[in-house]
């Protein structure tokens, strides 16, 4: 993606989105009188288990047993990525989460035992996940933007898998200043040469301090746009750019709000 940097300008960057179905097996816990012939095929637990303790308790001559029904959820993730790679943005994600993921299930269990952990429980479950993606965001806005190129030549932010560009071995970070002798200084100018370009096109490129001259069929291109499959850095001709609002934490209740009065 596009996006405007806290200072104003137009800098690359990467909208990272997953989802995941999920098969769980969920516990629905049921009393039946003991010694049942329901009970005959059910395999004894320890006396620890379950961690959480059911709410209700069985009666005179019932005992508890626990039904395992099958269920799916959906895990999702999203975050954005501007000063830091993929890599580096997911692998942060990861560690914040299961630090949140372990803080929450301890309180749970605190919960479960002494009553004064109730509350703390319940407010970390949705606040200390929107702390997490409020901070993520704040820390990613105010660092030095990683996708942003200052100098001559225009530099690759991703090669699409599969396209002319990767066949080719062109890959991110290579600054291309030449296409078939033609210097170039912005994704415009590597398109307009790649319109009128002979029968093989010619890629000057710098990588790691090192220069480096690729070609690529112009039968390996679109016949029409000619795209090798390129995403640049943005530059100064970039006008077109993703518009990130954030809401606060006060905005989202005033939403649900809204959203009840309606109902």
């Amino acid at each position: 993606i596009y996006t405007k940097s806290a200072q104003g300008e137009i800098v690359g960057g990467f909208n990272l989105q997953r989802f995941w179905p999920l098969p769980l097996i969920g516990l629905w816990a049921a009393s039946f009188p003991a010694g049942s012939e329901f009970m005959a095929g059910g395999l004894p637990m320890p006396d620890w288990w379950p961690l959480l303790e059911p709410v209700f308790k069985p009666g005179p001559g019932e005992e508890l047993v626990y039904l395992m029904v099958p269920l799916v959820a959906g895990l999702g993730y999203s975050d954005l990525a501007l000063s830091s790679s993929p890599e580096e943005k997911k692998l942060k994600s990861v560690l914040n989460l299961a630090f949140y993921s372990i803080v929450l299930i301890a309180l749970s269990l605190a919960a479960d035992r002494w009553t004064s952990f109730l509350l703390p429980a319940v407010l970390m479950a949705p606040l200390g996940h929107e702390f997490l993606i409020q901070h993520s965001n704040r820390t990613e806005k105010s660092r030095t933007p990683l996708y942003r190129h200052r100098g001559q030549g225009v530099r690759v932010m991703v090669v699409r898998k599969g396209s002319p560009a990767q066949k080719a071995g062109i890959q991110a970070g290579d600054v291309i200043t030449e296409v078939n002798g033609i210097k170039v200084n912005s994704r415009r100018e590597v398109l307009g040469a790649l319109l009128f370009s002979p029968e093989e096109v010619s890629f000057y490129i710098w990588r790691n301090r090192r220069s480096l001259n690729i070609n690529i069929s112009r039968s390996a291109l679109n016949s029409k746009s000619r795209d090798p499959g390129i995403i640049f850095y943005p530059d100064q001709q970039t006008s077109l750019y993703l518009e990130v609002k954030e809401q606060t934490i006060e905005e989202r209740f005033k939403n649900i709000l809204a959203r009840f009065k309606k109902g």
